[in-house]
Order: C-alpha cells, then structure tokens, then sequence
C-alpha cells in the first residue's frame, strides 16, 4: 500500500514541473514477491500522476526484467 505521503511528494513534484521520479533499492539479488511487487507498484504510482519513473535497482531475475516494460 502506497502512503500518503508518497502520493503528496510526487504530486507536488509535478506540480512544481517535474516530469521525472527517480527511486533506487538496495538488493543485491531482488527476488521475486511481496516486496518486488511493492517496488512495481511504485512505478505503476509514479506513472499514474503522469510522471516519468526512474529506477536504479540492482541485479533482477529473468522474470523480473520482464515485468518492466508492463509498467509503461
């Protein structure tokens, strides 16, 4: 569940002309689950208040680099 005050963040970003929001994580070996999924929901967030998502996010399993391109 994406907070509140995430939400308020990249809104007053756009607000304040923005067009990027960039995130990093810190797993070495990301594995697929909860919290891979909390990561694209993120994204999914970011690119519905209509801004561009960036992620730095370190290595992926196969199925997790092609859950990317889904996200838009």
């Amino acid at each position: 569940m994406l907070s509140r005050e995430m939400w308020c963040k990249w809104r007053s970003g756009r607000g304040s002309g923005a067009t990027r929001f960039c995130m990093g994580t810190a797993w070495r070996d990301a594995k697929d689950g909860p919290a891979f999924e909390s990561v694209l929901d993120m994204v999914r967030a970011v690119r519905g208040v209509g801004l561009e998502a960036c992620l730095t996010h370190g290595h992926v399993t196969t199925s997790s680099a092609t859950a990317w391109p889904k996200q838009g």
